[in-house]
């Protein structure tokens, strides 16, 4: 009962975390340009460093869990691969050449087990390596788009015009001053 709670917690955090954002990296990377952030919302180097400690989590960092569960998946998945072609390759018993056990070809485990050992570890290192570059574009798109986004302008403009005041028909000057904030 506890570990249905905590699953069901967990999935609403990642849910209401993706569904919060107010800029989303597929909208952002739309007006993306490579220029230098002074105010940056993420650490791009953060997020590397957090990706490389633990895959996903600089994902976490830059507002997109979604992503980051993704890379994170992909990571377990890749690695137990790794682990099933290790198991097999140690379940397959050893023998000396002069023992009247040994065939001089290859048993199917004897093959699949490295294979599938050096093909879950390679999966893993390219997901590590793909999540920490990633990560550091997300950062970089999304404080660019931060730094656009949080733009405040006030604009004060002068008038001068004639209108009508009062019951009188006439036209009189009126001055004054019009502020414009643009958010």
């Amino acid at each position: 009962m506890i570990r249905k709670l905590l699953a069901a917690l967990i999935l609403l955090a990642l849910v209401s975390s993706a569904s919060a954002q107010r800029i989303s990296y597929r909208d952002a990377k739309k007006i993306y340009t490579d220029e230098k952030i002074e105010n940056q919302k993420y650490s791009p180097i953060a997020a590397g460093v957090l990706s490389y400690v633990f895959v996903g989590s600089g994902h976490i960092y830059v507002g997109e869990p979604l992503r980051g569960l993704c890379f994170f998946t992909g990571q377990v998945a890749s690695l137990t691969c790794g682990m099933v072609g290790l198991l097999m390759m140690l379940s397959e018993p050893m023998y000396e050449p002069d023992s009247p056990n040994y065939t001089s070809h290859y048993t199917n485990n004897s093959i699949k087990g490295p294979t599938l050992m050096i093909l879950g570890v390679s999966a893993s290192i390219l997901n590590q390596v793909f999540s920490i570059i990633d990560v550091v574009h997300v950062a970089k798109v999304k404080n660019f788009a931060y730094s656009q986004q949080n733009h405040v302008l006030l604009q004060a403009k002068p008038f001068f015009e004639y209108a009508n005041h009062g019951t009188l028909n006439s036209k009189q000057p009126t001055v004054g001053l019009s502020l414009c904030l643009k958010f």
